[in-house]
């Protein structure tokens, strides 16, 4: 079994079954007591030595609490995982501190009203930081999740100096979580770019002293690693944002639903490699749009599916078509490239293209640049017409390969 691997259990769908996980595999009946029983000791004859169960709702499975013992009785470590507010007086709950190793609270956000936009109940904050306080008083060991969006980008060392004073254990930082994502909470419009992802993964490491981080900060942890045991027993795995069944918990092993999740993604890869990548060509130079459908004819995955020849028809195109990429004039007279770029973010949210400036390095002032890169990551650069040969063909081949890997 792969080191990595990380069990996370789901035992009931009792009051889950607003969660989009549940809704798109139709999870609907839930196993009894002996037969997770088994699935503990399949999973202890696989070496897997720690399972994190979603609390709350684990409350609610008849029996968690002896299900819990057997499960340390075998060795493994257990570890409660809340993504929201819980009662700290609940019977199960201090029952169950008897046994389980640590526990997982969420905190992206010490503001309320951006904790409210995440989907989060009211005063999430106020109620989650009495929690902390509380378990940081008892021999338990308290981890934090984080989920980074481009509304909570700036806290990481806010978020870093409040950890450090409650003694926090592990900080993981993820920039998704799709299978807690609520249907009513539209997290995709607030994600984060890469970039800056790994920007406030990897800051809060120089001031957060005594906190251990996730041994491998990025997306793919989640993806190649994670694997959740639905209440029926079956196991599923994350990719490209989708859910994947990989096999039965109580017929197949570990390492055989690995492979097969690994099969799968290799087929989804092939399937997204046929897709054409669509530009659009935003410029008033008749010889470089020639020169650009010259390099990108080489590419037979390229389609280009729109031009405009001025800055207003290339803003009101772009929303139209919804391009893959665009090569458009910085500086056009009617419409400037600044209010093109954010007013198409502001918008398109998701579905913003990749947006490659056709003007001199000085065309662009540090000020707009510095504002579209926070508004949207996809600033690919600028290119000077004196230096395009061959420019436009590696922008559009070097992207395509991206999104191969």
């Amino acid at each position: 079994m792969n080191e990595f691997t990380e069990i996370f259990w789901i035992l009931t769908v009792k009051n889950n079954q607003d969660m989009r996980f549940f809704q798109k595999l139709n999870v609907t009946k839930e196993l009894d007591l002996k037969k997770n029983k088994e699935i503990i000791n399949k999973l202890e004859k696989q070496d897997v030595r720690r399972i994190k169960f979603l609390g709350n709702e684990a409350f609610d499975y008849t029996n968690f609490i002896e299900l819990l013992k057997y499960a340390v009785g075998k060795g493994i470590k257990c570890e409660l995982l809340f993504y929201n507010l819980f009662d700290t007086k609940n019977e199960i709950f201090k029952e169950s501190l008897k046994y389980i190793d640590s526990i997982t609270l969420s905190i992206d956000s010490m503001n309320d009203r951006i904790n409210t936009k995440l989907g989060k109940e009211k005063s999430y904050f106020k109620k989650i930081n009495k929690i902390t306080n509380e378990l940081s008083k008892i021999d338990i060991k308290i981890n934090i999740n984080t989920m980074t969006y481009s509304l909570n980008f700036d806290e990481a060392e806010d978020l870093g100096n409040l950890f450090v004073a409650r003694q926090i254990n592990i900080w993981r930082i993820f920039n998704f979580a799709p299978i807690f994502i609520s249907n009513n909470t539209n997290i995709e419009k607030l994600k984060l770019s890469k970039e800056n992802y790994h920007h406030f993964a990897s800051c809060t490491h120089s001031f957060c002293y005594g906190i251990k981080f996730y041994k491998n900060v990025s997306d793919r942890v989640i993806e190649n690693f994670f694997i959740t045991i639905t209440p029926d027993g079956n196991a599923v795995m994350i990719f490209n944002n989708e859910l994947y069944n990989v096999g039965s918990t109580l017929k197949n092993t570990i390492d055989d639903m690995i492979k097969q999740f690994e099969k799968q993604k290799q087929d989804l890869k092939k399937e997204m490699a046929q897709e054409k990548i669509t530009i659009f060509l935003g410029l008033d130079d008749d010889e470089m749009e020639q020169e650009i459908r010259k390099q990108l004819r080489r590419l037979k995955y390229v389609e280009i599916i729109g031009t405009a020849k001025n800055g207003v028809d290339t803003y009101k195109k772009i929303l139209r078509l919804k391009p893959d990429m665009v090569f458009f004039k910085y500086g056009f007279e009617d419409m400037k490239g600044y209010d093109i770029v954010m007013g198409i973010a502001d918008k398109l949210e998701l579905d913003t293209p990749i947006f490659n400036f056709l003007t001199e390095p000085d065309g662009v002032s540090d000020y707009e640049l510095m504002q579209m890169i926070k508004r949207t990551h996809k600033i690919n650069g600028w290119i000077s017409k004196d230096f395009y040969k061959n420019q436009f063909y590696e922008i559009v081949k070097g992207y395509k390969e991206l999104m191969e890997l």
